[in-house]
């Protein structure tokens, strides 16, 4: 689950978003994902938790706003906790009833995503503990 998307970050400025990151105060947090949307402007289907949870928006806050304090353009919009499942997705059936997931985060990581012919692959940059 993306928190912030930064797009290219130039190697000069990665220990930046590494400091951003490690201003972050937050505690052990839940998040339940509780149904499947079809967004159909970017054609993404996505496991989406209807609320945020209190602790899960502060995070968010807090990371948003040590970014904008060192020169990296944030999202202006609400933050909505989802996953991507399927991308280029053009209809989307009705998902079934499911069970709500509950994840449980204990930590939070700066990932760098490298796109190829094959897809997307994902490297953990810097993780930091939400325990205590």
């Amino acid at each position: 689950m993306t928190l912030e998307f930064l797009g290219s970050v130039p190697a000069s400025r990665m220990a930046l978003a590494s400091e951003a990151a490690s201003m972050v105060r937050a505690g052990p947090l839940e998040i339940v994902f509780d149904t499947v949307e079809y967004w159909r402007r970017p054609e993404v289907l996505c496991l989406v938790a209807r609320e945020v949870p209190a602790p899960l928006a502060s995070l968010v806050s807090q990371l948003r706003s040590a970014l904008a304090a060192r020169g990296f353009a944030t999202e202006q919009r609400v933050f909505r906790a989802h996953f991507t499942l399927a991308r280029q997705v053009v209809n989307a059936a009705a998902a079934p009833p499911f069970e709500p997931i509950r994840w449980p985060a204990r930590d939070f990581a700066l990932v760098e995503s490298v796109s190829d012919r094959a897809g997307s692959r994902y490297r953990s940059r810097a993780r930091w503990s939400l325990i205590d």
